[in-house]
């Protein structure tokens, strides 16, 4: 009896320290159930409950044998008479089945409790779980959006580079375009000039077909300086140049005409 009393005792302290969370349930419990299982394990070698045949030394407790003396039985070899009290079974056996169904109801409803209380466990720990998973999953999501929000800084920030590079990019266009145009329309002009005297003098012919290797020579120069700023600054040079020197011959072949006429 000490033996199973102690093993319950273990067994409810295990379960009490699962109910209540308590640091080390787990083993607690587990050492609980074990003792619980090694007690049933020993249960089957107990001996058998002895019963014993008092109805021979009180015939009284013999349902039979209930007709006959009530009150006691007489010893051998002495005349006097022993007196023994009368025991009614049928109210023993009674109030043992009483006791007994007292004690079913009882753990009965301590079992139930436990259930309850082990229901009430169930749900902590899965609500604690999903409030630790729900946690977990927050910081996740709070991380990811702050490594998304550093990630739409630098692609703004990169748009923003990529902007002032294009709005540089299209001023200078602007002004080398405007360079070419005010270029076209000097030459424009010299080649319509040329085409005119080119008319009057074989001479001129010759001067003009100098010049028109010279804006050949110039125009390619000019397409090519597109990728490079100091190609185009020699050619611009060099153009210069070259009108310097056609200007000399066509004052020359102006002066030859005039001699000439």
């Amino acid at each position: 009896g000490v033996a199973y009393s102690l093993g319950a005792s273990i067994v409810i302290i295990g379960a009490l320290f699962k109910i209540m969370h308590w640091p080390g349930a787990g083993v607690m419990l587990t050492i609980g159930m074990g003792t619980e299982a090694i007690l049933f394990a020993i249960g089957i070698f107990d001996k058998p409950h002895k019963d014993y045949q008092w109805e021979l030394v009180w015939p009284e407790l013999d349902d039979e044998g209930a007709e006959g003396s009530a009150h006691g039985v007489v010893a051998a070899g002495d005349s006097k008479e022993l007196s023994v009290p009368t025991i009614d079974p049928k109210a023993l056996v009674e109030e043992q089945l009483k006791n007994l169904s007292e004690g079913v109801s009882k753990l009965g409803n301590t079992a139930s409790q436990l259930a309850n209380l082990s229901e009430a466990a169930n749900v902590s720990s899965s609500y604690i779980s999903n409030v630790n998973a729900a946690s977990q999953a927050a910081g996740a999501f709070a991380a990811s959006q702050a490594n998304l929000k550093n990630s739409s800084d630098s692609l703004v920030n990169s748009y923003k580079d990529i902007e002032a590079s294009i709005s540089s990019a299209s001023s200078g266009s602007k002004n080398f375009a405007d360079q070419m145009n005010g270029i076209n329309k000097n030459i424009s002009s010299i080649n319509s000039m040329f085409e005119i005297q080119a008319k009057t003098a074989s001479e001129q012919g010759e001067a003009m077909s100098l010049v028109t290797t010279a804006l050949k020579t110039v125009a390619g120069s000019i397409n090519s300086s597109a990728s490079s700023a100091e190609a185009y600054k020699s050619e611009i040079e060099k153009l210069a140049q070259q009108m310097k020197s056609l200007n000399t011959v066509y004052g020359n072949m102006l002066n030859a005409m005039t001699i000439r006429g």
